[in-house]
């Protein structure tokens, strides 16, 4: 395929006729008119999967999930309840890298992100991520139930959004 392609490279610079084109569209309308593969399109109603009447919606399962005992009892003695809905970009194994640094990171930050953590949206690399995350959860089987002993349920994420440790720069008067 390579040398065809040099080769029809080479005869487009000589005789200044695009060659390419010419034979990759000739040959799609040789596929398209006689190919037949004969698959055919899925309709909806043909569909296997569970049927819309079975399906849960979005607003639905979040509900159930937040209405579960520990996030209850969390809820009430915190007078809150964070939720965590984390989106992963894809970019290959670049962004798998960085979504499974970034969420163990922040399970490291915030030992109770896993109870808040409520859905992870991942494409490409992203998902891997994302899955190894989960995975090493799995893997820890650590109960799900367990609640934060102080306060605050992450105190480091709390402590950072409400401004401690950030430093403060003085500008000059006049600026």
């Amino acid at each position: 395929m390579a040398g065809l392609t040099i080769h029809f490279a080479l005869l487009t610079n000589r005789c200044n006729f695009p060659f390419i084109p010419v034979v990759f569209g000739g040959l799609f309308l040789v596929a398209s008119l006689f190919g037949g593969d004969d698959h055919g399109l899925r309709s909806v109603a043909g569909a296997t999967g569970p049927s819309e009447e079975m399906r849960i919606s979005a607003v639905e399962s979040f509900r159930d999930w937040l209405r579960q005992k520990p996030r209850l009892a969390e809820a009430e003695r915190l007078g809150e309840y964070p939720v965590f809905i984390v989106a992963a970009q894809g970019g290959g194994i670049y962004a798998a890298n960085n979504a499974a640094r970034f969420l163990a990171r922040m399970q490291d930050l915030c030992p109770a992100f896993r109870q808040h953590l409520f859905a992870i949206s991942g494409v490409s690399g992203g998902s891997v991520g994302s899955a190894i995350f989960a995975a090493a959860l799995h893997a820890d089987n650590a109960p799900l139930d367990t609640t934060a002993p102080d306060a605050k349920t992450c105190p480091k994420i709390a402590d950072f959004l409400a401004g401690v440790g950030r430093p403060r720069i003085s500008m000059p008067p006049g600026r």
